[in-house]
């Protein structure tokens, strides 16, 4: 739902990918958005935090 409502892929995106399209449309963290743009050096703490694994379940619910 959230994915349609804001036309966003429900999949997570690449740093390559978000290094070559600053406004791809899909999901990506804090260590994602550090390794593709730079300027800070904020990271997800860890791959299963709240965060990452809410997106994930989100992104498995849009497939359906």
């Amino acid at each position: 739902m959230v994915c349609r409502e804001y036309d966003i892929a429900p999949r997570r995106a690449t740093v390559a990918e978000m290094k070559a399209n600053p406004k791809v449309r899909a999901f990506y963290g804090h260590n994602d958005m550090r390794l593709a743009w730079g300027g800070t050096s904020h990271t997800d703490p860890v791959p299963t935090s709240p965060g990452t694994t809410c997106w994930t379940g989100q992104a498995r619910h849009e497939r359906r």
